[in-house]
């Protein structure tokens, strides 16, 4: 296929897509026009229809920009396997422009490219991109920050987004003063204290307090915040479920030999997870929430002592899950028969409930 006149350019990269013509064509086409280009494709194994989107990476792989190669080597067809992520090339396109040069084809500064000119990781060059545009970052700083890993940049651009009562928490600088304070001290690396002190400054955000960035122990002040956090959401929880567990305490039912009864609180679930050796704890926001009916059935004569865990469905009452410690069934016939007569209690509360409700 001849094109009549040539079309007008792709200005971006394409994640996916289709061409009217095989990649033979156009790299035919792109021989014809420009031999120098052609040798540039044929050499680099660059698939022909990006070179044509993106023609640019020809000036910036001669001069050994570290992220082309992934780009120049890596088949884009949609019928071919891809091995660079959309999330990369949307990078790509906010970094990139159609230009003749770097200072035209680049939308960061120069100062910024040259030092970030042996980084082969594209995300790494996005979020030096973004932390340079909204002036997070000097020029000056990218520098000694060149040497970081994309992970490493992505957490210390997340920490400088950290404020409290509307101010930044941390600039550029006094983060990197911060991370060289613990690895003397503390021997923590940048990777591990950065996540560390994200991990502190969303704590501080939960309980709304002034993060502490002059203390001696990073390592303490976030163990500390992390107790006193869990302690808040436990309380949170407590209260969110309070209201659900009243209202099933009214299935509770006993008969023989044994007793069902209504997870109590907060605290009773975790005493019934810890008995057990399983995870119920983790239904707590199922039960405030009403998606679950979670029960304890126990022996008379030993109320206190775990025996099975079960759950109902609320919307028809039927039995979910019964199971004794460490998620095992249950093989006593006795307590499924049991089980089975509390279902039908509970089927018939419900019903009770329902017509004192229409009647009142």
């Amino acid at each position: 296929m001849e094109w009549d006149t040539d079309p007008e350019p792709v200005n971006k990269l394409l994640y996916e897509f289709h061409t009217l013509q095989d990649n033979r064509e156009i790299l035919e086409r792109i021989r014809r026009n420009n031999p120098y280009a052609y040798k540039f494709v044929c050499d680099c194994g660059v698939n022909p229809a990006v070179y044509c989107m993106a023609p640019q990476i020809e000036q910036l792989d001669k001069m050994e920009f570290g992220f082309v190669r992934k780009f120049a080597n890596t088949p884009h067809s949609y019928h071919e396997a891809r091995y660079v992520s959309k999330a990369e090339v949307e990078a790509f396109n906010r970094l990139i422009q159609r230009g003749s040069d770097p200072k035209s084809i680049f939308k960061i500064p120069k100062s910024v490219y040259m030092d970030m000119k042996n980084e082969r990781n594209i995300m790494a060059w996005d979020t030096m991109r973004k932390m340079v545009k909204k002036g997070k970052v000097s020029e000056s700083a990218v520098r000694w920050m060149a040497g970081y890993s994309a992970k490493e940049l992505n957490l210390f651009n997340s920490i400088l987004n950290r404020t409290y009562k509307g101010k930044p928490v941390f600039s550029a600088e006094s983060l990197s003063n911060y991370l060289g304070k613990i690895d003397m001290f503390e021997a923590i690396g940048r990777e591990e204290g950065l996540q560390l002190l994200l991990d502190y400054l969303r704590g501080c955000e939960v309980l709304d307090v002034k993060p502490r960035i002059d203390s001696d122990s990073l390592k303490r002040e976030h163990d500390v915040m992390a107790r006193n956090v869990r302690q808040y959401r436990d309380k949170a929880m407590a209260a969110l479920m309070q209201e659900k567990c009243d209202e099933l305490q009214a299935y509770n039912y006993r008969e023989g030999i044994f007793f069902a009864r209504a997870i109590s609180s907060y605290d009773d679930l975790l005493d019934e997870a810890t008995q057990q050796h399983n995870c119920v704890a983790s239904y707590a926001g199922s039960i405030a929430k009403g998606r679950t009916m979670i029960f304890v059935v126990r022996k008379c004569n030993a109320p206190e002592k775990s025996f099975i865990t079960l759950e109902l469905d609320p919307k028809d009452l039927h039995v979910r899950q019964k199971e004794v410690a460490c998620n095992q069934p249950v093989r006593n016939k006795a307590a499924s028969d049991f089980i089975s007569r509390f279902q039908r209690h509970c089927i018939e509360v419900r019903g009770t409930s329902k017509k004192e409700n229409s009647a009142a």
